[in-house]
C-alpha cells in the first residue's frame, strides 16, 4: 500500500507541507503542527527521541496544556493525532525524573 502522505510528480515524490501551529513555540518537549491538506487535524508529537519519548514532569504538564488548548484557541482543530518522534511512540514514565512522582496528586496516586 502506498504512503498517503506522498504524491508523485514529474520531479519525484513530494511530501505534505506542515504548518506551525499557534501553540508550537509554547512547548519544550512537544511539537505541535498541522498540515495544509488536513487543516482540521492537529498533530501533537512527543519529542524526546533520545529517551524514547519517556514522559518527564515537564512533558506531563505540556501534554495536559496542549490537549486543553488545542481546539479552543480558534485553530479549527477537530481531531488530534498523538505520535512520538524517533523509533518509538513512548517509553512510559521517565523513572529517572523524581519530579514526575511529585507531580501526581494524592487522588491520582491511589494504590487501588
Amino acid at each position: 500500500m502506498k504512503d498517503a502522505s506522498l504524491s508523485k510528480t514529474s520531479s519525484g515524490p513530494v511530501t505534505k507541507t506542515r504548518r506551525q501551529h499557534p501553540l508550537a513555540l509554547k512547548f519544550t518537549f512537544l511539537i505541535v503542527e498541522y498540515h495544509d491538506r488536513l487543516p482540521h487535524v492537529t498533530t501533537v508529537m512527543l519529542n524526546r527521541p533520545k529517551k524514547r519519548n519517556a514522559i518527564n514532569a515537564q512533558m506531563w504538564k505540556e501534554i495536559g496544556e496542549a490537549f486543553r488548548d488545542v481546539g479552543s484557541i480558534g485553530d479549527g482543530c477537530r481531531c488530534v493525532l498523538l505520535k512520538g518522534s524517533g523509533k518509538g511512540f513512548c517509553g512510559g514514565i521517565d523513572v529517572t525524573d523524581q519530579n514526575v512522582f511529585a507531580e501526581l496528586s494524592p487522588s491520582e496516586n491511589n494504590d487501588d
